[in-house]
């Protein structure tokens, strides 16, 4: 399994919460809205702070949502790579199987290592640009080293010769 479960939960309790006050307030500010642009029209003054008042709740909303889409790429990466035999998948065949451009891929895996929901894998960059998973798959015959980040200092272990991402920080990280 390459998903944090506990990540997961939690930030499916978040979004439960987060869509629940969202919508509430969106409903009361939406209903002042429509009354000031249909009914009373002593209440059009009041429909600029109305609205003002309604975006933080729509933007609780739209973080909700985004979390759920997060949750959901988390998933079908993490079904990629259980069905993996060799612990090498290249973003251009994940691609494919996702129906995204790599760029896209590129980007969504980074932000899911950076937020903690996929573990146990890491994205190595160079001429092939792969995400590597541990565990099983490792082969003896291939030397991974510990390397230094330059910029936070955590350790990361990283095949040889192959340029990774810091799993802590982002950075790019290549063996000596």
């Amino acid at each position: 399994m390459y998903l944090k479960k506990s990540k997961m939960a939690s930030s499916k309790a978040v979004s439960v919460v987060q869509m629940i006050v969202g919508m509430i307030g969106a409903v009361f500010f939406g209903f002042g809205v429509v009354a000031g642009l249909t009914g009373d029209p002593s209440l059009k003054d009041d429909l600029g702070i109305a609205i003002f008042l309604m975006l933080p709740f729509l933007w609780l909303v739209w973080l909700s949502v985004r979390k759920g889409q997060l949750r959901g790429a988390a998933n079908r990466y993490n079904n990629l790579f259980e069905r993996d035999q060799d612990g090498y998948i290249g973003l251009a065949e994940i691609a494919d199987k996702v129906g995204r451009s790599q760029e896209q891929v590129t980007k969504d895996i980074r932000q899911l290592l950076r937020r903690g929901y996929l573990v146990n894998c890491t994205m190595e960059e160079g001429r092939r640009a792969q995400v590597v998973l541990r565990g099983e798959f490792q082969r003896p015959e291939e030397q991974y080293v510990p390397v230094e980040c330059p910029h936070c200092g955590a350790t990361s272990m990283v095949r040889k010769g192959f340029l990774a991402r810091c799993e802590y920080c982002g950075s790019e990280i290549k063996p000596e």
